[in-house]
């Protein structure tokens, strides 16, 4: 029996699912090409790993509608809240990254606002409607933004909430919100945005996530995670110009990973090895035990395999007999097991038929 508070509960109003099959909606707009659409972003990172200056070159990138990363931007007006610095500091820095050039009126700055349970979003709407062409709005840093916990609320609720009320003005003003957040001081070697400092309530809300950190902390180059809703995942390598003071983009992780892969393989000193006792042989092929190959190794480089014994090198080259035919076109065959002591020989061949213009993939065969 209904009661008099449920007529006020307004009634669903649900779409079919084949009207919405057919109807016209608008598409989501992107500030970067492929990487970051309307709604609620976040980059995270660790300290001093250079995400104010990232975010610094988006916000130069997107006001001037130049590249960012070697991606498109569509050249709109923003909004740089740079809540950790002074007017002094983003003048240095600016002055730094752009060489003299004048940016355009459109690029606003402030380094003042108040909380998300303070007056923020009032602040925020009166921004835009003094200037309605704003389509990003960066805060630096979401901490510095955020509301008090309330007493019985937990981290994942306040979480949620604050990037709810943010998500909801970026949504309904069909702009881009940017916050700039920090990694939590425990290591996760695992997922990159698993490290973000919070509960999973950021993830939870947030439309697209970046994280910008390096493997190894002497790394000259640093990774830029990319993960949204709306966009496929990436990971790019990219490296800090200290004298340009910008981000340039060097390459994918797959393409790094596959030239670092290659370096360490064309450094083993088991190929070192066993190249230099093929190109010293009369034949395409050499037979040899795991035993013989040991002391070769010793021979050849001055030094001791890091197997610390015949048997590792066979189970090491078990695991490298597609890379040895990929970037050497060389057939590994691993012993026999029921071969005795002098049939336990290796064979190390290179096909007659092997191109040196063709490379070997586990999957295609020679391509």
């Amino acid at each position: 029996m209904n009661n008099e508070s449920d007529t006020k509960i307004p009634n669903l109003k649900p779409i079919s699912a084949r009207n919405l099959q057919q109807a016209t909606l608008p598409q989501l707009n992107w500030l970067v090409e492929d990487m970051l659409y309307e709604g609620l972003a976040i980059l995270a990172g660790p300290p001093k790993s250079g995400k104010s200056w990232a975010s610094l070159q988006l916000a130069y990138s997107v006001s001037t509608g130049k590249p960012f990363l070697g991606k498109r931007t569509m050249k709109s007006e923003c909004l740089y809240l740079a809540l950790e610095d002074s007017f002094n500091r983003l003048q240095n820095r600016l002055n730094l990254m752009l060489n003299g050039e004048l940016l355009p009126e459109g690029f606003l700055l402030d380094i003042n606002c108040n909380r998300l349970d303070n007056g923020l979003i009032i602040q925020l709407t009166n921004c835009l409607k003094e200037h309605p062409n704003i389509k990003l709005i960066i805060i630096d840093t979401m901490q510095l933004i955020r509301g008090t916990i309330g007493k019985n609320e937990t981290l994942y609720g306040n979480d949620y909430k604050d990037l709810s009320i943010l998500k909801k003005f970026a949504d309904e003003n069909h702009i881009t919100i940017l916050l700039i957040h920090h990694f939590r001081k425990m290591l996760d070697n695992g997922d990159a945005f698993n490290r973000f400092s919070g509960s999973t309530g950021i993830i939870g809300v947030t439309d697209t996530m970046f994280a910008l950190y390096k493997e190894q902390r002497r790394d000259k180059q640093s990774i830029f995670a990319i993960s949204g809703r709306d966009i496929e995942e990436d990971e790019l390598i990219i490296s800090f110009d200290h004298t340009t003071h910008l981000w340039n983009i060097d390459g994918s992780r797959d393409e790094f990973d596959r030239i670092k892969n290659k370096k360490l393989y064309a450094n083993n000193p088991i190929i070192i090895t066993i190249r230099k006792i093929i190109d010293d042989s009369d034949s395409n092929s050499i037979a040899l035990t795991a035993t013989e190959l040991y002391k070769k190794i010793i021979e050849v480089t001055g030094n001791r395999p890091k197997e610390s014994n015949p048997s590792g090198l066979t189970r090491t080259l078990n695991k490298m007999q597609f890379d040895m035919l990929e970037y050497d076109g060389i057939h590994y065959e691993p012993p026999p097991t029921n071969g005795g002591a002098s049939g336990r020989k290796m064979y190390f061949s290179i096909p007659k038929t092997y191109d040196d213009n063709k490379i070997f993939t586990k999957e295609q065969g020679y391509i």
